[in-house]
């Protein structure tokens, strides 16, 4: 997966995938939250404000015109949904 430039703004204020994670990168809020963010940034469930999400090349939630990206409708973006799947833990593992 890459998330070249990548950055969201989810509700709450900071910057999420490739808007500076870990310690130190100036984002208050805790590590967890900040990876929700990134999963619900990879399904298209949180828009991007600039950059672009790409898993194995492919653009996930938009089509590239140029230099420009265009927002899929939403028809394609749950069929992108069903080629991504993802597992969770439990939280206290």
């Amino acid at each position: 997966m890459r998330l070249p430039g990548a950055e969201a703004r989810p509700p709450g204020g900071g910057t999420a995938p490739g808007g500076g994670e870990g310690p130190g990168s100036g984002d208050p809020r805790p590590v967890g939250v900040r990876q929700v963010t990134l999963l619900r940034t990879i399904n298209h469930l949180e828009k991007i404000d600039r950059g672009s999400v790409r898993l194995d090349g492919r653009l996930l939630g938009y089509r590239q015109a140029g230099d420009r990206l265009h927002e899929l409708p939403e028809r394609e973006v749950l069929g992108q949904r069903t080629q991504i799947g993802f597992v969770f833990q439990s939280f206290n593992l």
